[in-house]
C-alpha cells in the first residue's frame, strides 16, 4: 500500500504485456531456443504467449489501478536480428500497451529489443528522452503524493509524508 501512495509514475520497456507473438510463432524456434539460453525464465516464457490467461489477469489488475498512476509505455521501432540472421519486432506496439489504462503514452523508440535499456552514451537520443520523462515526474510528483498521504489513515492516525530532497543531475 505504501509503495502505491509513493508511485507518481510508471514507465514500461518494452514490456509484453499482451504477450510477444514472435515467441508464439512456431516458426521461431530459434527465438525460443535463445530466450531459452539466456536469463529468461522458462515459466515466465510459457506466459509470454498471446492473450494466455496469466498475461490477462495482469492486464486487469493494473487497468483497476492504471488511474492512480501516470504510465510511459515504451515501445521497439526496430526488428531485432535472431541467431538464424532473419529479424523481427519481439514485442510490437499493440502488445507493449496495456489497452484501457488510463494517464498513459505510447512512446517508440529507434531500438530493437535488446537495445531497449542499452544506451551509447548519454547523448543517445532516446536517453535523453527517457531521463528527461523521469525528470518531468520526479517534478510534478510531490504535490499529488503528498496529497494520497494526507487522505490515507492508518489505524486511525494520519501519516504524513516526509518530504524527500531529490537533486535532478
Amino acid at each position: 500500500r505504501w509503495i502505491a501512495l509513493s508511485t507518481y509514475g510508471i514507465l514500461f520497456l518494452g514490456t509484453p504485456h499482451q504477450g510477444a507473438p514472435a515467441i508464439a510463432n512456431p516458426a521461431n524456434q530459434l527465438l525460443k531456443f535463445a530466450l531459452l539460453s539466456s536469463r529468461t525464465n522458462n515459466v515466465l516464457l510459457k506466459h509470454l504467449i498471446s492473450n494466455s490467461e496469466w498475461l490477462q489477469q495482469q492486464l486487469t489488475y493494473y487497468n483497476a489501478i492504471s488511474a492512480n498512476f501516470y504510465t510511459k509505455f515504451f515501445h521497439e521501432t526496430l526488428p531485432t536480428v535472431l541467431s538464424d540472421k532473419s529479424s523481427q519486432i519481439i514485442v510490437p506496439k499493440p502488445s507493449a500497451v496495456i489497452p484501457g489504462a488510463v494517464n498513459m503514452e505510447a512512446i517508440g523508440m529507434s531500438k530493437d529489443h535488446n537495445g531497449m535499456i542499452k544506451f551509447a552514451s548519454q547523448s543517445d537520443d532516446d536517453f535523453i528522452f527517457i531521463s528527461a520523462t523521469i525528470q518531468d515526474m520526479i517534478r510534478r510528483a510531490p504535490l499529488p503524493i503528498q496529497l494520497r498521504w494526507s487522505k490515507f489513515e492508518y489505524a486511525g492516525e494520519k501519516c504524513l509524508l516526509n518530504t524527500v530532497h531529490i537533486d535532478i543531475i
